[in-house]
């Protein structure tokens, strides 16, 4: 629902893919016209290939993916799944989006397009009796970062000690920082500028060479690289 209100009134034209052929409902709810329902199973290779040929025919371009289609169940601890179970969950929420995206990749690089991935907040803190649904979700968080840095033109890593001089906070000798400011309202003896001054320095002490830091990528800043957290990139 959330997806079909932020289309609403933008003109976009969608091709929704569902298991269910009582899916092509939801066409109805979607505002404007020129949608595209296609019946198959997100996880079986040859019907996503036939779903991205019939999308290239209607449409003649794609603009976006978005793999939101996943399952939940079961709700049971690792020990009582069922290998169909564990499966099912595998193939759903996280082989469909290596089929999505080695099927439809040639499409968005010719619009320039984007991928967006469903996942939830227990891929990373966990959730009881959900074992295997956690592990699929868990996953597509780790396969969100590395997708960036494949496809994300520019992906770059912005470091606390790689940071321009123009871009720190400035401070002045007595008084506090903005930043300071912030955290204490000022009023805190333990947090004083000078207590700053010499974490900073301690901190400065430990920081490596860029040459040296850059195969390994730290804490990349979302709005410049376009999701990826951390991960090694290869230099050629």
């Amino acid at each position: 629902m959330g997806m079909r209100q932020s289309l609403r009134g933008g003109g976009s034209r969608v091709c929704i893919a569902d298991l269910n052929p009582a899916g092509a409902g939801r066409i109805a709810e979607l505002p404007g016209e020129g949608h595209l329902f296609h019946a198959c199973d997100i996880s079986a290779g040859s019907e996503v290939r036939g779903l991205f040929e019939v999308a290239e025919q209607h449409f003649g371009r794609l603009d976006a993916i978005h793999n939101n289609a996943g399952l939940a169940h079961p709700a049971k601890a690792l020990h009582d799944t069922e290998d169909a179970e564990w499966d099912a969950l595998m193939r759903v929420n996280l082989k469909s989006i290596y089929l999505t995206t080695r099927h439809g990749i040639s499409l968005l690089k010719a619009s320039k397009g984007c991928i967006l991935h469903t996942s939830s907040l227990v891929g990373s803190i966990g959730q009881d009796n959900h074992a295997a649904y956690v592990a699929t979700k868990g996953a597509v968080n780790a396969l969100t970062k590395a997708m960036a840095l494949d496809y994300a033109p520019g992906a770059s890593a912005s470091t606390p000690w790689r940071r321009p001089p123009s871009a720190r906070p400035c401070w002045k000798p007595g008084a506090p920082s903005s930043r300071t400011r912030r955290l204490c309202n000022g009023t805190s003896t333990a947090c004083s500028p000078g207590r700053h001054a010499r974490r900073r320095r301690d901190r400065r002490r430990m920081r490596l060479p860029p040459q040296r830091c850059r195969p390994l990528y730290h804490r990349l800043h979302p709005a410049r690289n376009r999701g990826a957290e951390l991960g090694y990139r290869s230099l050629i």
